[in-house]
């Protein structure tokens, strides 16, 4: 008798809509991403092949690159790198990747008025595309992993396999379910201006298990809410080669207490705190003061309001109402009444 398959309620994207939004990019790591425990980067690190196992998350962003929709089930998050920032030369996410102003490209917006001028310079400053993915560890398949690499190494003959492939029915090749697939990819040296990297140069679909949901989705990174972007800021000054100045620092954002940064809670749930960025805002300097001074003039003012009665400087006493000490003896009554004596109990004696 055939098992009956346990209905999932994740949304999930229609054949047509995931080659659609496969065919557009949207936009190696170094400090780029903020990972759960256990989770790491893989890439591979020499020519060969692999088998790689790509896995779905469920997106939460608004504004997904891809145009996906919050609360669907997806694959990969494309994003751009600023490289040879600073004195440096520092390698930084750039913040359009999650729908945030860059300094870096409105600059590079300015001189393209002038392009034929400062075409060099745009070159030097314009953000690498990238695409991030959630793996199995090919070196460990009990745990995942973040492949993360520039649109040339990976990405575009995957896409260009998806488009051109002759096996059918291989659009959902990331979930979980039977439909998904297991890549076989294989890396090859290359090199560009005497730099050496290795490239995919042949990927092949196999048909893989279908894989428990629930377990996959509790160990998959929410690639919409991993990256570490600098604010508009301080991005600016790493950009100009200027500091911050100290007002500056104050307030803003540090890490979250409550989930150390990752954005999620112990269960795996978005953080509340911090609305699962991982990020709180920081308290000015004087914000102990001013809390303090708050909750005296508060306390001040809960004293002077639930009091009745007046300040008689004769007796240089507080001379309460009959309103206010009529109060105070139904108080009294109603403590009586609440207050019981405890029976002693009762404990049976050994025979």
């Amino acid at each position: 008798m055939a098992r009956r398959k346990k209905k999932s309620r994740r949304t999930r994207l229609s054949k047509d809509e995931i080659r659609r939004k496969s065919a557009s990019t949207g936009t190696g790591s170094g400090n780029w991403f903020k990972l759960p425990d256990g989770v790491d980067t893989w890439e591979p690190k020499k020519a060969g092949k692999y088998l790689i196992d790509i896995l779905p998350y469920e997106t939460t962003s608004e504004h997904h690159p891809n145009d996906i929709a919050s609360g669907a089930v997806w694959y990969r998050y494309p994003f751009k790198i600023h490289h040879g920032l600073g004195v440096d030369n520092k390698s930084i996410v750039c913040p359009t990747s999650v729908g945030m102003k860059c300094p870096v490209c409105e600059e590079i917006g300015r001189l393209s008025k002038d392009y034929d001028d400062n075409k060099s310079i745009i070159k030097g400053l314009r953000a690498q595309r990238y695409v991030a993915y959630n793996i199995l560890n090919p070196d460990d398949t009990d745990n995942v992993s973040i492949l993360a690499l520039s649109v040339g190494k990976f990405f575009n003959l995957l896409e260009q396999e998806l488009e051109e492939s002759d096996v059918q029915d291989i659009t959902n090749f990331f979930d979980v379910t039977e439909d998904g697939k297991t890549l076989r990819v294989r890396f090859s040296d290359a090199s560009y201006q005497g730099r050496k990297y290795l490239e995919a140069t042949k990927i092949d679909f196999k048909n893989r298990d279908e894989m428990d949901e629930e377990e996959i989705f509790k160990k998959v990174v929410n690639l919409d809410e991993m990256f570490v972007v600098l604010d508009y800021k301080k991005l600016q000054a790493l950009f100009l080669q200027v500091e911050v100045e100290e007002e500056e620092e104050l307030g803003g954002e540090e890490e979250c207490v409550a989930c150390s940064g990752t954005g999620k809670s112990s269960k795996g749930r978005r953080c509340v705190p911090c609305k699962g960025s991982g990020k709180v805002d920081r308290p000015d300097d004087d914000s102990d003061s001013d809390s303090s001074d708050i909750s005296s003039s508060s306390s001040d003012s809960d004293n002077s309001s639930s009091s009745s009665g007046s300040w008689d400087e004769s007796s240089g006493s507080w001379d309460e109402s009959s309103d206010a000490l009529g109060k105070k003896k139904k108080a009294k009554k109603k403590e009586k009444k609440t207050t019981t004596k405890r029976k002693p109990l009762k404990r049976n004696r050994a025979n």
